[in-house]
């Protein structure tokens, strides 16, 4: 007797959990939560979904600002990629702003062309000063609110007019604009802050628009009497190449490698 009570105890316990498991995850269901929804989404699903809306504002051609709105009732976890770019939307017709001194934007055929896409770190493990982001680029927005999120970027079409806050540009994946895997890598050492920005950049535009070495250390920003400025210095076009150049020995080696740090550039 004592045996058969205590198995029937046991039964009986069994089956309250068993009720009670299956009341609740038909009670989540029939608020529309799922057990997945906690899960950070990709952004650019979220995006394709109508989950999420993407405005891209660049300041200039080295820093951006993406604010992100939550279009559903309920919050969003969002996970970024690694990188990803930025394109001019092809409707806007209005004419440029030029920054003086560039003489790959003074040319006049340049007026009735599109600006230069932005490619930017996504994915990194420094949020740059946006409390909304944490920890390898995922970040939650409340139902129906909107957060800002800034970003360093880089151009990646030299030669064309140069980005400026009045422009309109839309958030793509990197694949889209560039297929090199090592832009990816690069721009992921940018958000991490191991490179600066204009050491990014000169490993862009040698990246995307094949710019030799030494085309990039003769670029000038701009002249002020007899004295000229060039846009990159010896040291930031030796950690550029150097920092590639570990990109792609990681690349043909199983073991991941440091690039080269933010303060090599500095002298």
């Amino acid at each position: 007797m004592p045996r058969f009570s205590a198995s029937w105890r046991l039964r009986h316990l069994l089956a309250v959990v068993a009720t009670f498991s299956i009341s609740f995850v038909i009670g989540s269901f029939a608020q529309g939560n799922s057990p997945d929804e906690t899960l950070p989404q990709p952004l650019f699903a979220a995006i394709a979904a109508g989950d999420l809306e993407a405005q891209v504002v660049p300041r200039d051609s080295k820093r951006l600002t993406i604010q992100f709105k939550n279009k559903t009732d309920r919050p969003l976890t969002i996970q970024m990629p690694a990188a990803m770019a930025a394109a001019p939307i092809l409707a806007q017709q209005q004419p440029f702003n030029f920054f003086p001194g560039q003489p790959n934007n003074q040319q006049p055929n340049n007026r009735q062309q599109s600006p230069q896409q932005l490619g930017m770190p996504g994915m990194n493990n420094n949020n740059g000063g946006n409390n909304n982001l944490f920890g390898n680029g995922i970040f939650n927005i409340p139902a129906g609110r909107a957060i800002k999120i800034k970003a360093d970027c880089v151009c990646l079409e030299y030669g064309k007019p140069e980005p400026d806050a009045r422009m309109k540009y839309e958030l793509k994946p990197l694949a889209e604009v560039c297929d090199k895997p090592e832009l990816a890598t690069m721009l992921r050492s940018l958000g991490d802050e191991q490179i600066d920005q204009r050491v990014a950049q000169a490993a862009a535009w040698h990246l995307t628009n094949e710019l030799g070495w030494d085309e990039l250390a003769g670029l000038v920003s701009r002249r002020v009497g007899s004295y000229t400025e060039h846009q990159f210095t010896s040291a930031q076009i030796a950690v550029a190449k150097r920092t590639l150049g570990q990109i792609a020995s990681n690349k043909q080696s199983p073991k991941v490698g440091t690039v080269a740090s933010k303060s090599a550039t500095t002298r």
